[in-house]
């Protein structure tokens, strides 16, 4: 995939370059449009056929539908877990030390455009002339275009106030889409470096940044076209939402794309510092201005061109976002992007797995179209997890079948376990106390992220290329020293910047030609150690009691061994907690028999059905068959030989299982006293009225032998304690008569269910487990160099959390027979 580009000769020509170069010339890259022919006819029929499906075969078509999620839900969860176990066992960053990056003389540098996009941005103009100011880079060789929108008189005044003379600033003509791509693209028009790179406004790049790329750009081979910064936040400490945004920053890029870098698969470029070999952008046509995440995007295009992505060790400091709507604002384009990268790439999708190789295809499938579409699933699957516990309603456990639900229990354990794990885990590689307190809550973010997701498909469907507006400045600057100028240093001055445009070509091309003051730069740090890497790391904390290696805070083979071992004792219990509910809940659970002391001389044979019963508020409509035996009582009620017979004088014992297979018995939970069950028997109908609810050991169900006709409805109990049971009582309101020959009433006597107490005993044996556990890992955790209270407290947090999972997850689905 190769775009050829044409040298713009005129305005409207640089114009039709930055709105319509992709969409022109290659209409299959560019989210111009919404979806081709083929998607359309796909989506289409997808849509009729869920209809038909959802009209015909509702159960089978919601079944299906959770298979598919439950599936994307373990590929999701599985790549982050391989991704940064990945990142820590592969050297996946390229360092370039601060001897390496100043040895290079000025002779043997590239001339270097940095590209600034600006739009609304003049509260945050004056810090960010200062942070360009302190780049060390040859000024004669240094080209900063500042990117203003025509109509932004604001900000153009504040660069006005502000730049100085060897920034070009350059107006960027009204016109839609109104987009960052858009603006860069006519940019890169005047750009005349070898290498480009793009920062924001409110960004502030490491000074020593362009001369680490030119580095790692000459140690890699040429089919590295683009490195990638690291990205943080310097006013990540404002509050939670800010804390939470730094801990998934890093955790993206110092983990999950390092570890995506080193295979085959495509790279979502960061939006700000990227690095791009200038040839490489124009062959590939540069950004697409209908795209608002063009950085992801690009990374896409690039993989299949050929090229590959890197992330080098150089950060540069943002402003996290610290109001919410701000946040969404962000987040929601974020995901409409990802999704609109997704369509576009996938409208080829045999073409795209060719140039990927399939490695790459389903990591990138995972990557851009999982994360946003599982923070929308999020939503429906917590409300459905919710309903279950409230109101344990019948429709959601007919959609989990045996099949489906060991797995999606699993996934609830183990995978939520593994996922915050990860996020406290990048929280501690910070450095940062806060941060790893604040990743406790993570589930709180992913609450916000859904509810983000929702918006993005929400504007894809109506408006996908509008660009919502991410304000700047609400975080009072934390180092005011870093805007005062300091005197220049004399190796880092220039002879100027691009040469000076007289007034009529600045008309005509709508530059802004700025003469100010000559250019002062902070004076440099010291050469080597961490100390002049302290923009780039936090300090390490009084709290931290390790060595730091270089700029890692914890040595990679404690933490490779760390999340290995965590995460194993995480599947072990999970494995424990699913064969508890296999063998007291599931298939592998006791028949379900008994007997009873009685003088009944004749009883109908197994599986006889003997009755129908309903109840009209639950929507229970089921018969009832003679005997407990499995086969009988799988999909029925059955009843208990030896006890009264339905409509007989006496007291008639019907069981019923309560587990995950459609049972009935979860309808017997859901009677309540006064409610009205009907059965139905010898072509007569008998009203009973539900008088009691009561929770009773299976060996103590007793029966009072009255002459009145009773109905006791027994299944298991909610709870962890397989020995208890469910009994509902109802009393006949009316008995007519109904003959069985050879039968009589029972006298009062005792129902012995099998299974015996003991869940207490389970339960105490498993926190006994969970303490050992506890106990064992402390020294583990110990490895990760954190104090021993809070070695203490991290995994008292970790285990409390599993167990309530398992505890929560067995209340939800009780026990049967």
């Amino acid at each position: 995939m190769t775009l050829l580009t044409v040298e713009p000769t005129d305005e409207t020509e640089r114009l039709h370059r930055a709105c319509d170069d992709i969409a022109r010339r290659a209409p299959e890259l560019s989210a111009h449009t919404f979806l081709s022919r083929g998607q359309r006819r796909f989506f289409i029929g997808l849509a009729v056929i869920t209809v038909v499906g959802l009209v015909l075969v509702p159960k089978a078509t919601v079944i299906t539908f959770v298979a598919m999620c439950i599936v994307a839900y373990v590929a999701v969860v599985t790549q982050r877990i391989v991704l940064t176990h990945r990142s820590l066992t592969t050297s996946a960053v390229v360092a370039v030390t601060d001897e390496e990056a100043r040895a290079l003389p000025a002779d043997a540098l590239p001339v270097y455009t940095v590209l600034v996009p600006m739009y609304k941005e003049a509260a945050v103009v004056e810090q960010l002339v200062a942070h360009l100011r302190a780049i060390e880079y040859p000024r004669h060789l240094l080209e900063v275009l500042l990117l203003v929108e025509e109509d932004d008189s604001e900000t153009l005044a504040a660069v006005l106030a502000h730049a100085h003379d060897d920034f070009s600033v350059i107006t960027v003509p009204a016109g839609e889409p109104r987009t960052k791509p858009r603006a860069l693209n006519y940019g890169l028009t005047f750009a005349t470096g070898e290498y480009v790179t793009i920062y924001d406004a409110e960004d502030r790049p490491e000074p020593l940044q362009l001369r680490r790329a030119v580095v790692a750009f000459d140690r890699a081979g040429p089919d590295v076209a683009c490195l990638q910064a690291q990205l943080a936040f310097w006013n990540f400490d404002q509050n939670l939402l800010t804390r939470l945004f730094e801990v998934e920053y890093r955790q993206c890029f110092e983990l999950v794309l390092p570890a995506i870098s080193v295979t085959d698969a495509p790279v979502p470029l960061g939006g700000t510092s990227n690095h791009i070999r200038r040839s490489v952008l124009d062959n590939v046509g540069a950004w697409d201005p209908y795209n608002v995440t063009e950085d992801a995007d690009l990374g896409i295009r690039l993989r299949r061109a050929g090229y590959r992505c890197l992330v080098f060790e150089s950060t540069t400091l943002e402003e996290a976002n610290s109001d919410y709507v701000n946040w969404n604002k962000q987040r929601s384009r974020w995901y409409k992007g990802y999704l609109q990268t997704w369509l576009v790439h996938m409208r080829s999708p045999m073409r795209v797995l060719d140039e990927l190789g399939w490695r790459g295809f389903l990591e990138f499938n995972a990557f851009i179209a999982g994360t946003p579409l599982l923070s929308l699933l999020n939503l429906a699957f917590w409300a459905t997890t919710l309903g279950w516990f409230v109101g344990h309603f019948s429709a959601i456990q007919a959609v989990f079948p045996a099949p489906l639900y060991y797995p999606a229990l699993a996934l609830f354990v183990f995978g939520n376990f593994a996922m915050a794990y990860l996020f406290i885990l990048a929280a501690r590689n910070t450095g940062r106390p806060s941060l790893v307190w604040s990743a406790c809550v993570v589930p709180l973010y992913w609450l916000f992220m859904a509810i983000a997701a929702v918006k993005a498909f929400y504007q894809l469907a109506v408006d996908r290329s509008f660009w919502e507006k991410t304000v700047h400045g609400l975080a009072a600057p934390d180092d005011p020293d870093a805007i005062e100028a300091s005197p220049t240093p004399e190796h880092v001055r220039g002879d100027g910047g691009i040469a000076p445009l007289d007034s009529a070509g600045l008309e005509a091309l709508g530059v802004v030609r700025i003469a100010v003051a000559p250019i002062a730069v902070a004076p440099m740090a010291p050469v080597g150690g961490a100390e002049s890497r302290e923009h780039d790391r936090p300090p390490v904390e009084p709290w931290i009691d390790a060595e730091p290696r270089g700029d890692a805070l914890v040595p990679r083979a404690r933490l490779r061994r760390s999340v290995g071992r965590a995460l194993a004792v995480g599947g072990a219990l999970t494995a424990l907690f699913a064969i508890y509910v296999a063998v007291f809940s599931g298939p592998f659970t006791r028949p379900v028999s008994g007997q009873i002391v009685s003088t009944v001389p004749v009883a109908p044979a197994s599986g006889t059905c003997v009755a129908g019963l309903t109840v009209a508020r639950i929507g229970l409509n089921s018969t009832i068959c003679e005997g407990t035996a499995t086969d009988v009582v799988a999909h029925r009620i059955g009843h208990v030989p030896g006890t009264a017979l339905p409509g007989q004088r006496g007291e008639a014992v019907v069981v019923a299982h309560r587990d995950a297979f459609g049972a009935i018995g979860q309808s017997f939970a859901r009677l309540r006293v006064g409610d009205r069950v009907v059965v139905h028997i010898g072509g007569a109908s008998i009203d009973y009225d539900v008088v009691s609810r009561s929770t009773e050991s299976r060996n103590d169900v007793s029966l009072d032998g009255d002459a009145h006709a009773r109905l006791m409805l027994v299944t298991g109990a909610s709870g962890v304690d397989p020995g208890k049971v469910l009994v509902v009582q109802a009393a006949a309101t009316s008995l007519p008569h109904v003959q069985f020959a050879g039968t009589a009433p029972p006298e009062r006597g005792t129902a012995h269910l099998p299974g015996g107490d003991g869940g207490e005993l389970l339960l105490a044996v498993g926190c006994l487990v969970f303490a050992g556990v506890a106990a064992a890992s402390r020294k583990r955790f110990a490895e990760l160099a954190v104090a021993p209270w809070a070695s203490g407290c991290l995994v008292a947090i970790t285990i409390a959390s599993v167990l309530a999972a398992c505890i929560i997850a067995a209340r939800g689905l009780p026990p049967t027979f």
